[in-house]
């Protein structure tokens, strides 16, 4: 299976402008760069944004933290976001959780001002390494005989993983049955067997994927890309 995910730092706009460099002070920034997101600690979100946070800290000398405000298909953490006074020093990880409740009429995009794209990820079917599924096209298959046998964790509920594994369902004419954890959740529950696989990126699942004999985990994928050649594949991606 192959989908993506977009997550863009974006600063709030709540009726006004960002403040533009003539406005803001000189020694901005003077203190910590909150980014409120929407997922667990320590998943994918949280991990990209402490990423772009050791060279934002080494460009400006102030931190960049990640706040995490989870559940509700990211509705709370973007009713925190539009509480937050607009003076530079809160932004938001956008991801495509705010997508789906824009066209779905919960919020407006228009509400946020981009800054800057910071992930471009592939998502993919992540099995334990004991799994009896060594294939896509075989959990594909049971997942066919056996609909809703199947259980994949998802982050979150009614957000992004839920709709691309709904569009999983449709696409291949299975049926699994998602089950919404927290990120580190999640992983724990998979590799334990309390649910048959789970649905993440492959930045976060690199770890877990590492490719070596006692990988606690592989992936089910229908087209390797380059820094994935140990995961097997074969014909087109599910997209």
């Amino acid at each position: 299976m192959l989908s993506l995910k977009i997550t863009t730092i974006a600063a709030v706009i709540a009726g006004m402008s960002v403040a533009t460099p003539a406005a803001l002070a000189q020694d901005y920034p003077s203190r910590t760069i909150e980014v409120i997101h929407s997922y667990g600690p320590g998943g994918g979100t949280d991990r990209f944004v402490r990423a772009v946070a050791v060279p934002f800290e080494e460009i400006s000398g102030q931190s960049m933290v990640p706040i995490s405000i989870q559940g509700g298909g990211g509705m709370p953490a973007f009713a925190n976001f539009q509480q937050r006074r607009v003076d530079g020093y809160t932004l938001m990880a956008i991801s495509p959780d705010q997508i789906i409740a824009h066209a779905l009429g919960r919020i407006s995009m228009d509400a946020f001002q981009p800054l800057a794209r910071v992930q471009y990820d592939q998502g993919m079917i992540v099995v334990p390494a004991d799994s009896p599924f060594q294939t896509i096209e075989e959990f594909i298959a049971h997942a066919r005989e056996n609909p809703g046998d199947l259980t994949v964790g998802i982050t979150g509920a009614a957000g992004f993983d839920d709709t691309v594994m709904g569009l999983w369902n449709i696409e291949t004419g299975a049926e699994v049955t998602t089950v919404p954890f927290g990120s580190s959740e999640m992983v724990s529950n998979t590799l334990g067997g309390q649910v048959d696989a789970m649905h993440e990126e492959y930045g976060p699942a690199r770890g877990l994927i590492d490719f070596r004999r006692h990988a606690p985990a592989r992936c089910l994928f229908r087209r390797a890309f380059a820094s994935a050649a140990g995961c097997p594949h074969r014909g087109r991606a599910w997209l």
